[in-house]
């Protein structure tokens, strides 16, 4: 497990399995400012991901990505339409945050698990 851009990893094989929480450019997180990016993680930044996502599916590599198609209203209408495009496989989370303070905040939210690969198991886990 690392904590560095996913720019910075370029050595893998075959074998390898990403996982990327990248910051959700349609919420109000702290991170989002306080990336190496002069204007935090922006629609821009996703695209770029996108394509580095791209590269690794197309040698081979399995990944997941942690995401929000929803949040308090506002759609990343941009990732649907990426994940369709490419046919992703995405699983919905279906998450209950009982005791937090944005319980009321998760009732709009469609938290994804976006993948390039199938599982047989994954199912049964959302």
């Amino acid at each position: 497990i690392y904590h560095k851009s996913y720019e910075e990893f370029t050595d893998f094989d075959k074998d390898c399995f990403c996982y990327f929480d990248i910051p959700y450019t349609n919420t109000n997180a702290c991170y989002n400012g306080e990336t190496n990016l002069v204007d935090g993680w922006t629609e821009k930044s996703d695209y770029k991901f996108f394509e580095y996502c791209e590269k690794l599916n197309n040698r081979g590599i399995r990944f997941a990505i942690s995401n929000v198609f929803k949040n308090k209203g506002k759609e990343n209408t941009h990732i649907k339409e990426w994940c369709e495009k490419n046919n992703w496989i995405v699983h919905h989370l279906r998450m209950k945050y009982a005791g937090h303070s944005y319980e009321s905040a998760n009732m709009e939210t469609d938290e994804v698990l976006i993948c390039n690969y199938e599982n047989k198991y994954m199912n049964c886990l959302f």
